[in-house]
């Protein structure tokens, strides 16, 4: 009587830190690495869970910094006494609840969107990836991300609370004067830890669908563009 000898199951190369801290330094094996086995739960709630922390760190100065704007920054000419004394009267729980909810929904939201867009690049590619592993793919894509804005509440932890929005490691950094414009706006939208996040992610999606990471890099950064540019337009139309 034959028995039949169970094939080895193959597990994957890098635990989740090793995949995290991995992907910075050698993409390649990583992003091989999460292709074969493209789990990503327990790298999403570190990542977003370090997001959450540092968010944290910062809200005691982004309250000072609400009620600054409020009384004597550009939000003053803008609201009514009535408004100014309601503002006031807010908990500082509801004034939290606002930088908590988007250290969760946007790290989730950018990773949603840069899966589905590269797997509509693959479509018209001719290359069918399933979506768990395109988003897979973008959770370590975008730990440079992640690591920028804890660099951004790092700073801001050591900025005065006036200053708290020009406190970023995005090129308006480099020109404090230009006000809250619109330059100021785009500038603020160019951070070098997110284009190198797409980036990263562009290359990790072009091993996944087996199409050119050039043409792959093209797509995504030329789209991070037009949203940047139409996230500068849209917050300096008027009744923002």
């Amino acid at each position: 009587m034959s028995t039949t000898v169970p094939e080895k199951v193959r597990v994957p190369k890098f635990g989740i830190l090793q995949r995290i801290t991995g992907v910075l330094f050698r993409p390649g094996e990583v992003f091989r690495d999460v292709i074969e086995h493209p789990s990503y739960k327990t790298a999403l709630f570190a990542l977003i869970g370090v997001n959450i922390f540092f968010t944290a760190l910062v809200i005691p100065k982004f309250i000072e910094h609400m009620h600054w704007s409020v009384q004597y920054g550009p939000m003053a000419e803008e609201l009514s006494p009535a408004q100014i004394e309601a503002f006031h009267a807010m908990s500082p729980t509801v004034l939290a609840s606002q930088p908590l909810l988007t250290a969760v929904v946007g790290p989730l939201a950018l990773f949603l969107l840069y899966a589905v867009l590269l797997r509509v690049y693959g479509n018209f590619s001719g290359s069918k990836v399933g979506m768990g592993t395109l988003f897979a793919i973008t959770v370590f894509g975008f730990v440079p991300h992640i690591l920028g804005l804890t660099v951004d509440s790092l700073l801001r932890l050591m900025a005065d609370p006036q200053q708290l929005q020009a406190a970023t490691f995005s090129l308006a950094r480099l020109f404090p004067d230009l006000g809250q414009g619109a330059q100021f706006l785009l500038l603020d939208r160019i951070n070098p830890f997110t284009v190198w996040a797409i980036l990263l992610t562009a290359y990790g999606g072009a091993q996944a669908l087996g199409v050119s990471f050039r043409k792959t890099g093209v797509f995504l950064m030329g789209l991070w563009v037009v949203f940047t540019l139409m996230g500068a337009l849209t917050a300096t139309l008027p009744g923002r």
